[in-house]
């Protein structure tokens, strides 16, 4: 999958604060925060910025609420990444940038 233009789509607007990773930029771990509306699967992937697949954090039903999910990155390289959560209503992404 490459990413030439990162889409945001839902059903329905998604506020920033329901989907925030800080710290942005970061160096070893951030923190991705978000909140679902509905139990249901859901899928958080962490994408190189030439598409390739880095992590998986989450691929699984989660229920309804405010979860919290850390990320290591330090076996990484240094560059530009792309967060896409999604479920079954949206599909959101969000960049970061991983320093050394």
């Amino acid at each position: 999958m490459q990413f030439g233009i990162v889409l945001l789509y839902s059903k329905f607007q998604i506020p920033n604060s329901k989907f925030d990773i800080a710290p942005n930029p970061f160096n070893a771990l951030t923190e991705v925060k978000f909140e679902l509306e509905q139990t249901g699967d859901v899928k958080l992937q962490m994408f190189d910025i030439g598409g390739r697949l880095a992590r998986t954090p989450v691929d699984g039903w989660l229920e309804a609420g405010r979860h919290s999910i850390v990320v290591e990155g330090c076996d990484l390289p240094a560059g530009i990444y792309i967060f896409r959560l999604k479920t079954e209503s949206m599909t959101i992404a969000r960049k970061v940038v991983l320093m050394r």
